[in-house]
């Protein structure tokens, strides 16, 4: 079983964003202007990072869900997330790809593949916006994504909430979030319980030695919990939530 993962610390790195969402008929969080505002100010240690800078390369996180309906009615439980790798390869004329994979994809066969425009509007090292492309088996649109750079006092932590919908069936949805970071920036910052799961056992031993990302993610060494620890973390999910908050 997978180590319980406090969700009131992603939620919070969510919450803390106000300017990254889906901005398709499926987005459950649009910014206002004024949260924009703030976001715009909260980035500005990095505005002078140009767009190819900031994004282009390979990032790791995770993606967790964060509630659902129908099929998905559980997945805001703290055991339904996957650790990630992501390429992002951006041209200078601000169009590029966007290539994510979980723990059962791979670089290959990725999980989610979507064509990007940059838009520098509002930051110096861009948004990048969907042109089109898949999650999973939906589809992504024109505009549907929007994942702007880091707006929380964690650096360069992007995180963006979208909402998957089941194409076949439309009862079953799941909210979720992508958290990530470029390839080799260390994660000590972040509470333990908001690492991704392979971050110890795979991740630290390869950027220490400067391997560049692999095409896959291996869990084989990752942390694993009882069911009698799984329920002592769970009962301490509360008390986490005020510590979290006390981040931002």
């Amino acid at each position: 079983m997978k180590r319980f993962m406090h969700a009131a610390l992603a939620m919070s790195l969510v919450v803390g964003l106000a300017g990254c969402s889906s901005s398709g008929s499926d987005s459950t969080s649009t910014p206002s202007a004024s949260s924009t505002s703030a976001a715009a100010t909260e980035t500005s240690e990095v505005a002078d990072t140009t767009f190819e800078d900031y994004w282009n390369g390979d990032w790791y996180g995770y993606w967790i869900g964060e509630s659902g309906t129908g099929e998905f009615a559980d997945f805001g439980d703290g055991y339904h997330y996957w650790d990630i790798g992501c390429e992002i390869l951006l041209a200078d004329d601000k169009t590029g790809k966007f290539i994510l994979w979980d723990e059962d994809w791979s670089r290959t066969n990725a999980m989610c593949e979507l064509d990007v425009t940059v838009d520098t509007s509002l930051y110096k090292q861009g948004s990048l916006v969907s042109v089109d492309g898949y999650f999973y088996d939906m589809e992504i649109g024109e505009g549907d994504w929007t994942i702007d750079p880091e707006n929380t006092s964690y650096e360069h932590l992007v995180v963006f909430t979208a909402t998957y919908t089941d194409p076949s069936n439309s009862d079953n949805t799941l909210e979720f979030s992508l958290i990530m970071r470029p390839w080799g920036m260390k994660w000590d910052d972040v509470d333990e319980s908001g690492q991704p799961w392979t971050y110890n056992s795979w991740y630290l031993p390869l950027i220490e030695a400067g391997e560049d990302m692999p095409d896959e993610i291996d869990t084989s060494g990752a942390e694993t919990t009882s069911q009698a620890e799984s329920t002592e973390e769970a009962q301490a999910e509360e008390s986490a939530q005020s510590t979290v908050k006390s981040l931002f």
